[in-house]
């Protein structure tokens, strides 16, 4: 009989936790071990679409937080699992998991550390205190992360994000219908991807940008949505293009010739970035902004560059080398690629999670 496997994420849709999770069910989809269902709060499904219904679970998040939890509680009641898998750290949900477990007597994994930010509140603190000692592991994906939320490492685990590289070759495109899509024309194309909120430092994004105004074949591509891009359009020059929310960064990533992720460290350090580990399979050289994990991946000057925060001068005199210099990009893209290949494959983050499931077991 097969071993179950619950996780429990707020939504299907959006940002890298939601993909590593959905990665991750999927890479187990056929396992002869262990059945994998998911509960989410929203019936909103951009990652699992091809999963099997009958495995997905939606507990309205909308009917009362004490309805909400009765009913969350009963479907792990109803599906009587092995091992929770949270992925989401909303206080009701880790409340109802810890006294479900008590009734049911399932392994709890803590996986929702997915960022090197400190936990600041002290309802907070505690909330995280008591599911630290209640919980039978504890996983981020950096080491930061488990070290700013003060994780006991005695039985907490560091599993990197994981890249499928059948991505980069699983939708064709024309490059010069995208740069013409994309007014981007035969220029060189430096790319941030991330949200427009106040977690990422897109003000020295359009600093640097303003550097290259009078260079006539560099542009940049600001790539992500959220409720600050109106303000940053306002601010940009015209060397920026912002392409929005997109569903083929992978394609816009085989166009690019330097990738920037600079974060806001007064409010938020990275765990492992998706944009750097993307951007880094794709073979593309990263400028990013010390903090948080970005040092666990990339290897400052080897694969890619590491900036201090806030440090438009450094950031732009490497950005400024790596568009005159094609050999230098195309020998630290070589060692980026290799770097994901050798620590960051979707296989060996997959063997990794199923080695916990079955030591818990």
């Amino acid at each position: 009989m097969k071993r179950r496997i619950v996780h429990i994420i707020s939504s299907l849709s959006g940002g890298g936790r939601e993909r590593r999770m959905s990665q991750l069910v999927s890479s187990m989809r056929d396992s002869v071990e262990y059945e994998t269902h998911v509960i989410v709060f929203s019936d909103k499904n951009d990652y699992l679409a091809d999963y099997p219904s009958e495995l997905i679970h939606v507990v309205d998040k909308n009917v009362g937080k004490l309805q909400f939890v009765k009913n969350l509680r009963q479907k792990l009641s109803t599906i009587k699992p092995d091992i929770v898998h949270l992925w989401s750290g909303i206080n009701t949900v880790v409340l109802s998991v810890l006294k479900s477990k008590r009734r049911q007597r399932f392994r709890l994994i803590l996986g929702y550390l997915a960022d090197g930010n400190p936990i600041k509140s002290f309802s907070n603190k505690l909330m995280s205190k008591i599911a630290y000692h209640r919980a039978d592991a504890v996983v981020s994906n950096s080491r930061a992360g488990l070290i700013a939320k003060n994780a006991p490492m005695a039985k907490s685990y560091v599993i990197y994000n994981g890249f499928d590289f059948e991505r980069l070759g699983a939708n064709p495109f024309n490059e010069n219908s995208l740069r013409k899509e994309l007014g981007l024309e035969d220029k060189c194309v430096v790319t941030m991807v991330a949200r427009f909120d106040r977690a990422k430092n897109w003000d020295m994004f359009i600093t640097v940008a303003e550097k290259f105004v009078s260079v006539e074949d560099v542009i940049f591509l600001a790539v992500g949505d959220g409720p600050l891009i109106e303000e940053y359009k306002s601010k940009a020059t015209s060397n920026v293009v912002f392409a929005g929310r997109r569903n083929d960064v992978e394609n816009i990533l085989k166009i690019t010739h330097v990738s920037l992720l600079f974060s806001n460290s007064a409010v938020h350090a990275e765990g492992v970035s998706n944009s750097i580990m993307e951007s880094m399979a794709a073979g593309v050289p990263v400028i990013a902004t010390r903090g948080g994990g970005t040092t666990e991946i990339i290897s400052d000057s080897e694969n890619g560059f590491i900036v201090e925060p806030n440090d438009v001068v450094s950031a732009t005199r490497l950005c400024r080398e790596l568009v005159d210099n094609p050999a230098k990009r195309n020998e630290m893209g070589d060692k980026a690629v290799s770097e994901i290949k050798s620590r960051f494959l979707l296989s060996k983050m997959t063997a990794d999670y199923v080695a916990l499931y079955d030591k818990l077991i």
